[in-house]
């Protein structure tokens, strides 16, 4: 929302936040960042400063569960993501070889 996307520092209103990147992982080894600065917004805890990604492989990403949905029902394992994402107020593309997706729901947060 335009509401969170102001709180947490980010030009855009889409996209998914990055609040933490996994150690040795493919998202860190690509440079993928994630956020450092607890906060709250309206009543949700949140780790901001983090990249945002707004898109993979040339599609948009309007939300978390868009990427993930992306990530889990179009790539595979061993395969090269172009990865977009906003860093202070810049757009990167970032290249992401992906791998198994961990089955612990914390990882994925």
């Amino acid at each position: 929302t335009d509401t969170l996307a102001e709180a947490l520092g980010y030009g855009e209103a889409r996209g998914a936040v990055v609040e933490s990147v996994v150690p040795g992982s493919p998202a860190e080894q690509a440079g993928i960042r994630g956020g450092s600065e607890p906060k709250t917004v309206q009543g949700e805890e949140f780790i901001a400063g983090g990249d945002l990604i707004v898109a993979v492989g040339g599609r948009e990403v309007e939300s978390t569960e868009e990427l993930i949905r992306i990530v889990t029902g179009e790539l595979f394992p061993g395969q090269t993501a172009r990865v977009t994402v906003l860093r202070e107020g810049r757009l990167l593309a970032l290249d992401v070889v992906l791998a198994d997706r961990p089955l612990s729901p914390d990882v994925a947060r």
